[in-house]
């Protein structure tokens, strides 16, 4: 089964991290919309995994080929 999951934003990044240390994840990604914050200190999502995308993009693209899709934070 393959597992993605989506963020709305770059506070997630604790949450989308447990996920991928219990290795539920096959990957993950962070909407376009989201804050850049490449340049903060702060940022510790690893590039490795984390991925930027258009997400109305990615969805259409991928709806048949990934089981299940995992949302994260909030849209405004």
């Amino acid at each position: 089964m393959k597992v993605v999951a989506i963020s709305f934003s770059e506070q997630s990044e604790e949450f989308l991290n447990s996920l991928r240390s219990l290795e539920f994840l096959d990957e993950i990604y962070i909407a376009n919309s989201s804050q850049n914050s490449n340049s903060s200190k702060n940022n510790n999502f690893n590039a490795q995994y984390v991925h930027k995308v258009d997400v109305k993009e990615f969805i259409q693209q991928n709806w048949r080929k990934i089981d299940l899709f995992i949302f994260v934070g909030s849209i405004s």
